[in-house]
């Protein structure tokens, strides 16, 4: 045995009786940088592994003076070993992993190896205790900044400085002298005390508050950031860097995304549909700078995906999302995606561009929810990520769906239209119909709702475009409801309701199996805001119903 060995053995000893350690073996991302440096000199010095899984021996072909290398086995709770000679119960290297390095001889060595490809790890698991692992964030960061969101857990720590041979201590709240940790480096090695098991998200976003929000309320937000991040990164992987989350209200929309930044209101349920299409851009887009890109810049076709695959990918996560932390199930929205496109004759074919075509969006974006949803069973999960990492090696996104899930775009149409005729075949009812002014002249580009009678906050919504004979039609599912007429060619808020000189009950009920034909007469109107529609939609007074056929 080397004498250095001996060295390393016994400090390595007499750590783990001083501090305790219980480590747990970490995963790590290099979001931001494509490489890491690390200066080792002779002695101990501390470093992580950045790269993919690999075997001990890796380390000594990487750097020729290294002596022996230590780990620690958090479940074993000791330290593990590999010596240059094959020795040792060091076998694997993961990624994270925190190293006690000994280099022989007298020169320094500097030790520039790869980091984890961009949207690698980026959620670091820490236990109570101690943990020993890698910094894959930006260089130079101070500890303050770098442990920004352990302040309820974090302890101390510590690294270690190579040319004195001694550690620097950080103890957050501590006065600045009485810290000597004042900079984490980018590939290196820390030591993490914690007070209780919490992930240490190397890469977190910003948080925002516009507007009123109680201290309680922005905590309960930040853990909202944390479960949706936390979430995405276990399940795919992939850390999206600098992105910010903004909370406030008095946009139309529950939720948006941006420019990186990713904005919600309440009910702030929108968090795994808005990221995800965080996480299609900075993919489809990434520069080797780990950053996101432009992507009229990088394409000819400057279309990412068709509408139909951004909302679905977003809709098939954001419903995994709720199936883990809420009481609904993924099979139970399932079901009510079936129901939604059940109402609707839109193809995907109509909707790679606009998810409003024929009047009813949510209905359209449950039928991109439901292809995904198919796509998934026949290829797997990952494979939907795959597309976007792929995208940016093809021309258009016809080419990288080809590449990626081995079919034609319209071998895919084809084949998941006989599927969805099979699954959710239109509601048998039918409701047509004309809407006119009141000279009888047929009004084109209304938009047409019937709404649950009774209905939650007016959500449960059937909506077409009237086309330039003024007329529409939809398949609702049986049930009761309530006209309505609206154009979005004027103020929001200003709406139509009609008048009919034979007045009905605006609530009436749509027959099983049975084809409804109306004609909706309208004269302009402005209508207060109500609680119970949507600003822009205004009851109708009256239908003149020409009986069920």
């Amino acid at each position: 045995m080397p004498p250095v060995r001996s060295i390393l053995i016994a400090g390595a000893a007499v750590l783990a009786l001083a501090i305790g350690l219980a480590a747990l073996a970490p995963t790590a991302s290099a979001q931001g940088a494509t490489t890491a440096t690390t200066t080792l000199r002779p002695g101990l010095n501390l470093a992580g592994w950045t790269e993919a899984e690999a075997d001990a021996a890796a380390l000594f072909e990487a750097i020729p003076n290294l002596d022996m290398a230590y780990a620690y086995d958090a479940g074993a709770q000791r330290f593990r070993w590999a010596a240059r000679d094959g020795s040792g119960d060091l076998a694997t290297l993961t990624p994270g992993m925190g190293l006690w390095l000994a280099l022989g001889g007298t020169e320094r060595f500097t030790w520039t190896r790869p980091m984890l490809p961009p949207g690698g790890i980026g959620l670091i698991p820490l236990r109570e205790g101690w943990n020993f692992v890698a910094w894959a964030g930006r260089d130079g960061t101070a500890p303050g900044e770098a442990f920004r969101g352990l302040d309820d857990v974090l302890t101390e720590a510590w690294g270690w400085n190579a040319r004195a041979q001694r550690r620097e201590h950080y103890a957050p709240g501590a006065r600045a002298r009485g810290n000597a940790l004042y900079t984490l480096y980018n590939g290196s090695a820390y030591w993490l005390r914690v007070s209780g098991a919490k992930h240490w998200w190397q890469f977190p976003p910003r948080a925002e508050f516009v507007g009123e929000f109680t201290s309680d309320k922005q905590a309960e937000l930040r853990a909202l950031i944390d479960s949706v991040v936390s979430f995405f990164i276990e399940r795919t992987g992939i850390a999206v860097p600098g992105l910010t989350f903004q909370f406030g209200s008095g946009r139309a929309s529950v939720g948006s995304y941006g420019d990186e930044l990713i904005y919600l209101q309440e009910p702030f349920t929108a968090g795994a549909h808005e990221h995800t299409h965080a996480v299609q851009e900075y993919l489809a887009t990434i520069e080797e700078n780990g950053r996101s890109g432009h992507v009229e810049v990088r394409y000819r076709d400057n279309q990412i995906h068709p509408a139909w695959l951004r909302e679905g990918v977003a809709n098939y996560w954001s419903h995994r999302y709720h199936d883990e932390t809420s009481e609904q199930t993924y099979d139970g929205r399932i079901r009510a995606d079936i129901r939604a496109v059940r109402r609707v004759p839109t193809r995907l074919r109509d909707i790679e561009r606009d998810m409003k075509i024929g009047g009813d969006a949510p209905a359209n974006y449950s039928l991109g929810t439901l292809a995904i949803n198919w796509l998934i069973d026949r290829v797997g999960e990952s494979s939907i990520m795959d597309f976007y990492r792929e995208r940016p090696s093809h021309p258009d996104w016809r080419a990288a769906f080809r590449a990626v899930f081995g079919m034609s775009v319209d071998d895919f149409y084809d084949a998941f239209e006989a599927y969805r005729m099979e699954t959710a075949p239109l509601f048998a009812a039918h409701l047509r119909g004309t809407v006119t002014d009141i000279n009888g002249d047929p009004m084109s580009g209304m938009l047409v709702g019937a709404f649950r009678h009774p209905g939650p906050d007016g959500k449960e919504q059937f909506t077409e475009r009237t086309d330039l004979e003024g007329a529409f039609s939809f398949h609702p599912e049986p049930y009761i409801y309530r006209m309505h007429v609206h154009s979005d060619q004027v103020d929001e808020c200003t709406v139509f309701s009609s008048i009919a000189n034979e007045p009905t009950d605006a609530i009436f009920n749509i027959p099983r199996d049975a084809t409804v034909t109306m004609r909706l007469v309208v004269r302009r109107a402005i209508l207060p805001k109500a609680r119970w529609f949507p600003c822009g939609w205004g009851g109708v007074d009256t239908t003149l119903a020409r009986g069920a056929q």
